[in-house]
C-alpha cells in the first residue's frame, strides 16, 4: 500500500503539474474540499435551507399560541334606520320610525389552557349610541372600565391543542434530523462528483499515455517491419492500436469536458477556471459495530422519529373521531363591570357587576351510522399504521445491517483492488519493456497486459468511491462522525440570516 500511494502521488503530481502549465487559472479541490464547498453553496443544501426556516418558523408559530393573544376589536359608526314596533303606555304599539349610530371597540387578550382545551378571556370596551330619529336626538355611553373574565370550555370536544404540543415538537426535531441528513446526502452527491469527474480525468490520462506508448510501439515496430523481423499483420495491428488510441483521447476529452460542466454546476463555480483533483488517500479503516450503529440510527435518525409521530397521529385520528358527533357540551361563564351615562365621563362612574352563565348543549339522537363509521375507519387506520411501521422499522433495521457488513467489506475490496493495480501496471512495463528488447513478446500480450492495467487502476478509484460513499451513507443514517467519535450539529442561527 506505501509503494502504491507513493505511486499515486508522484502520477497526480505530473498531471497536476501538466494542468498548471497549460492553465492560467486552476482551483485544486481534495474531496473533503468539494464536500465542504457542495453544503456551502450547492442548490441542494440551499433547498434544504428554505426547507428548514419552513418548518422553524411553523414551529414557532405553534409556540405562539401557548402565549396570550391580545387584539384590538373595533366597529367603524354602524348607522341603521328600521320601523319598529313600540308598546304605547295604554297598551297599543305603535310603529316609529328609529335612526341611529352603534359605534364599538374593544381591547381583548385571550389564553389557551392546553391540558382542557379551553379558552380564557380578558376584555375592556367602550361602547357610543348616537339615537338620531326626529323626534329623540341624543347620545349615550356604556362601558366595561374594568377587566371583562370570561371562560369558554368545551367539556367533550377533542383537544386539537393537546395533541399538537405532543406532535409539533416531534415535527420540529425531525425537520432538524432531515437538514442534517440532506446536508448528509449532498456528501454522498459530492463524493459522486468528485470520482466521476476524477475517473474523467483517470480516463484521459489513460488514454494520452496509451496513444503515446502505441505511437512509440509503432515507430519501433515499423523499424522491426523493415528488416523483417515482424510479419506485416503485427504492424497493421499496432497501427490500429493507435488509431483507436488516438480516437479514445477525443473521446475522453469531451466526457472529461461533460463531466467538467456538471461538476462546476453542482458546486456553482466559474466556467473560467480549470479544476484540478487531488485524489484521496485513506490512512485508518473504520470497522463499524452494527449494533452501535443501529442504536444511534434509533437515537438520532428522523426516520425512528417519523416512526413514533405517524403512531400518535394516528392514536389522534382515531381521538377525534371518538369525541366528534356525540354528545357535547360547552360552559361559557363571564365577570365583569359596566357603566352606561350621557357622557363619556359617566360611562366610567359607579360601574355596577354583570354576570353571564350558560351552558350549551348538543346531543346526536341518529346519523345513521356516520359516527361508528368514522371511528371504526380510524381504528382501522391505527391497526394498519402499527402494522406498517413495525414492517417497516424491521426492514431499516435490516437495511443498516446490510450496509454496515458492505462498508467493512471495503477495507479488503481495496486492499486487494490497490494490489491488483500494482501487479497489472509493473506487468504491463515488463511486457512493454520486453517488446522494446525484442523478446518473444506479441502484440496481443501487449494488448492484455494494457487492457488489464487501465482496468485495474480505474477498479481502484471505484472501489474508493464506494467507500466514502458507503461512509457517508452511514453518517446520514446515524447523524454520527464515526471518525470523531461525535453527533452532527448544526447552527440554527446561521441558517435564519
Amino acid at each position: 500500500m506505501k509503494y502504491k500511494r507513493v505511486l499515486f502521488l508522484f502520477a497526480f503530481v505530473i498531471g497536476l503539474f501538466t494542468t498548471v502549465l497549460y492553465a492560467r487559472d486552476v482551483h485544486v479541490f481534495t474531496m473533503s474540499d468539494v464536500i465542504l464547498l457542495a453544503k456551502q453553496q450547492s442548490p441542494d443544501a440551499s433547498i434544504a435551507k428554505h426547507q428548514f426556516r419552513s418548518q422553524f418558523w411553523q414551529y414557532r408559530s405553534f409556540l405562539a399560541t401557548k402565549l396570550p393573544q391580545m387584539s384590538l376589536a373595533a366597529t367603524t359608526p354602524s348607522y341603521s334606520r328600521t320601523i319598529d314596533g313600540v308598546q304605547q303606555p295604554d297598551g297599543t304599539v305603535s310603529y316609529l320610525e328609529r335612526q341611529y349610530l352603534d359605534t364599538y371597540g374593544s381591547v381583548n387578550i385571550r389564553q389557551q389552557i392546553g391540558f382542557s382545551g379551553g379558552e380564557v378571556f380578558l376584555t375592556s370596551g367602550l361602547r357610543r349610541y348616537d339615537n338620531i330619529s326626529e323626534n329623540t336626538i341624543g347620545t349615550s355611553y356604556t362601558s366595561i372600565p374594568i377587566v371583562n373574565v370570561g371562560l369558554s370550555q368545551p367539556l367533550f370536544q377533542y383537544n386539537a391543542y393537546k395533541w399538537a404540543k405532543q406532535i409539533e415538537p416531534m415535527r420540529y426535531e425531525e425537520a432538524c434530523r432531515n437538514y442534517l441528513e440532506t446536508m448528509e446526502r449532498i456528501s454522498e452527491r459530492a463524493v459522486t462528483e468528485f470520482f466521476s469527474l476524477l475517473a474523467a480525468q483517470i480516463d484521459l490520462q489513460i488514454a494520452q499515455k496509451n496513444m503515446a506508448a502505441y505511437d512509440t510501439l509503432f515507430t519501433l515496430s515499423k523499424g522491426r517491419f523493415q528488416m523483417g523481423k515482424i510479419p506485416e499483420t503485427d504492424l497493421l495491428q499496432i497501427e490500429l492500436q493507435l488509431l483507436q488510441a488516438t480516437s479514445n483521447v477525443e473521446n475522453c476529452k469531451i466526457n472529461y469536458d461533460n463531466q467538467l460542466i456538471q461538476f462546476k454546476s453542482f458546486l456553482r463555480l466559474q466556467d473560467r477556471f480549470s479544476v484540478a483533483l487531488v485524489p484521496p488517500q485513506i490512512d485508518n479503516f473504520l470497522l463499524l459495530d452494527v449494533n452501535e450503529v443501529t442504536d444511534k440510527a434509533v437515537s438520532n435518525s428522523s426516520t425512528a422519529l417519523s416512526f413514533q409521530r405517524r403512531m400518535i397521529e394516528a392514536e389522534s385520528n382515531l381521538n377525534r373521531s371518538k369525541m366528534e358527533g356525540r354528545f357535547d357540551a360547552t360552559l361559557y361563564a363571564s365577570y365583569g363591570l359596566t357603566a352606561t351615562g350621557d357622557k363619556i365621563n359617566d360611562a366610567y362612574h359607579h360601574p355596577t357587576d354583570q354576570q353571564q352563565v350558560r351552558l350549551g348543549l348538543s346531543v346526536p339522537i341518529y346519523d345513521w351510522g356516520v359516527a361508528r363509521g368514522k371511528i371504526k375507519m380510524a381504528e382501522s387506520n391505527l391497526e394498519l399504521t402499527q402494522i406498517q411501521v413495525r414492517q417497516e422499522d424491521l426492514d431499516w433495521r435490516q437495511d443498516i445491517f446490510v450496509k454496515v457488513a458492505r462498508f467493512n467489506m471495503q477495507q479488503q475490496q481495496l486492499t486487494i483492488a490497490a494490489k491488483s493495480d500494482t501487479i497489472a501496471q509493473k506487468s504491463y512495463l515488463l511486457t512493454q519493456q520486453r517488446y522494446v528488447a525484442g523478446k518473444e513478446v506479441t502484440f496481443l500480450d501487449i494488448n492484455n497486459a494494457q487492457i488489464q492495467s487501465d482496468n485495474a487502476l480505474k477498479n481502484y478509484f471505484n472501489v474508493m468511491m464506494n467507500y466514502w460513499r458507503s461512509y457517508y451513507e452511514l453518517r446520514r443514517l446515524t447523524l454520527f462522525d464515526w471518525e470523531r467519535r461525535e453527533e452532527l450539529r448544526f447552527n440554527e442561527k446561521e441558517l435564519l440570516r
